[in-house]
């Protein structure tokens, strides 16, 4: 296993070009650019705010920072695993011709995205400063937490990149699973407004624990308990570790089926 990463590591000019190919790919052609990516979860965020707080009117303090705080890691996990299920597929002449360590197609999908995910941030940043302002202890534990929620995304992202090699429904299984998780995971409500009876059966879901830990530190300026920060680490680590096993022992014929 180190040996992979250790392997990998040696092949980040490549990841590096991948994520650059990606970006560029994305974009290519586009008027605005880079600034659909900014809009996205900025109309989206409107649009639940609408629905939940001004028709549902559920009530939640300062609902759109509430919803952000949770929804941009959100559309990470989710982009994020959508592009890199079908990366070595769509890569089918690359992975046919060169030698090189198949897991940097996905691994390079998670970054990419992961670029987003930091321009998202930064545009949200005046709207949190309008309400919060910029300097609160909270904010320090951000990076951690979306260390090991990068972690968690990759483990995921190299288990299906690799299971949609030999199982092309993977793709069409995630979108639906995806719409589930993201009602099953408190986002655009909090968990306080879930029955009792459902909160620690929501908690059950990682990404759930990962969401109330946004919402935590960006809303309630609330820093992360000791072991809240383990379980995560644990789901961080639990996922990469497991993803990354899954891809080495089923990569040696993924050439042959793409």
């Amino acid at each position: 296993m180190f040996h992979r990463l250790r392997t990998l590591w040696e092949w980040r000019s490549l990841v590096m070009t991948l994520v650059g190919r990606d970006l560029l790919a994305r974009y290519k052609g586009s008027t605005l650019g880079v600034l659909w990516s900014l809009m996205h979860p900025l109309v989206l965020a409107a649009v639940y705010t609408f629905a939940f707080k001004f028709v549902i009117q559920i009530q939640i303090p300062n609902y759109v920072v509430f919803l952000l705080a949770g929804l941009l890691p959100w559309l990470f996990f989710a982009s994020s695993l959508g592009i890199a299920t079908t990366s070595i597929v769509d890569s089918g002449p690359l992975v046919k011709k060169v030698a090189f360590p198949r897991e940097a197609l996905p691994v390079a999908s998670v970054l990419a995205q992961l670029v987003h995910f930091a321009l998202a941030y930064f545009v949200a940043l005046p709207i949190v400063a309008g309400y919060y302002g910029l300097l609160r202890p909270g904010y320090l534990a951000l990076p951690l937490i979306m260390a090991l929620q990068i972690l968690f995304t990759t483990g995921f992202a190299v288990a299906l990149s690799v299971s949609q090699v030999y199982l092309r429904d993977t793709r069409h299984l995630l979108e639906v699973g995806l719409q589930v998780v993201f009602w099953a995971t408190p986002i655009v409500y909090s968990l306080q407004n879930a029955p009792e009876a459902m909160r620690r059966t929501v908690l059950v879901n990682p990404l759930a624990l990962f969401m109330v830990t946004y919402q935590d530190l960006v809303t309630a300026n609330q820093l992360p308990t000791l072991s809240r920060v383990s379980i995560l680490a644990a789901c961080g680590l639990g996922s990469f570790f497991l993803g990354y096993g899954l891809f080495h022992r089923a990569e040696r014929r993924i050439a042959e089926y793409v």
